[in-house]
């Protein structure tokens, strides 16, 4: 049985991709520059103020990224306190890991006070011992460090650790550094990468309740 689990906010937890394509597609309307794509693909990765420097560097807009950040902070704060929604047995499967006494921690790239807000409005908001977020660790979840921090504050190996990501990136980090690895199916940042999701991760769901159901996770044949 896992002595920890380490849970990805967006995409993993909450329905909530869309509201980040939605933020930096009005930030970007609103200054009259075009919206591409691949933007959300380049920062998936990264933690906020990484993602405000490359934003910053690609248009050469006149804010420093601290600036960008604050900016988009105000912009989805009330979305995530008022209308984002659980994925497919997030809530189910956070309940039943701290019913069965294992520590969870969050691991986000998102912004702490969304992050408090989304988990207060899903019903989550007791069920994790510390969030950590890449800005304050690590800066991107192209390294490992937002994963062992969560880790070690549970006081487990990553070998006795699950941690469940959406993006593949965040999924290879994650496996590389020795977490048994849960990729979790998103209607945004899935598509067209489902098959690497699969062959990289030890599990690949579209409902968190099948988490509980595997014997290296609960304990249980």
């Amino acid at each position: 049985m896992i002595q920890g689990a380490i849970f990805d906010l967006d995409g993993t937890l909450v329905d909530s991709m869309r509201i980040w394509d939605n933020v930096l597609t009005d930030y970007l309307d609103a200054r009259g520059l075009k919206w591409e794509p691949q933007i959300l693909q380049d920062i998936a990765a990264m933690g906020l103020l990484q993602s405000a420097a490359y934003v910053q560097k690609k248009y050469d807009l006149p804010y420093a990224p601290a600036e960008i950040v604050e900016q988009w902070e105000s912009m989805v704060l009330r979305l995530y306190a008022e209308e984002v929604e659980p994925k497919p047995g997030a809530v189910a499967c956070v309940k039943a890991l701290r019913e069965a006494g294992v520590p969870c921690c969050i691991a986000t790239s998102n912004f702490r006070k969304s992050t408090q807000a989304a988990l207060r409005h899903i019903g989550l908001e007791n069920d994790f011992m510390r969030i950590f977020t890449a800005d304050e660790v690590g800066g991107n979840k192209s390294r490992p460090d937002i994963y062992l921090a969560a880790a070690n504050e549970m006081n487990v190996q990553p070998a006795q650790c699950l941690v469940a990501e959406d993006m593949p990136e965040a999924v290879h980090t994650a496996k590389n550094a020795g977490f048994l690895v849960c990729a979790v199916y998103d209607e945004i940042s899935s598509h067209g990468v489902e098959q690497e999701l699969q062959e990289i991760a030890d599990f690949y769901v579209k409902d968190l309740t099948e988490v509980l159901h595997w014997p290296s996770v609960m304990g249980k044949e």
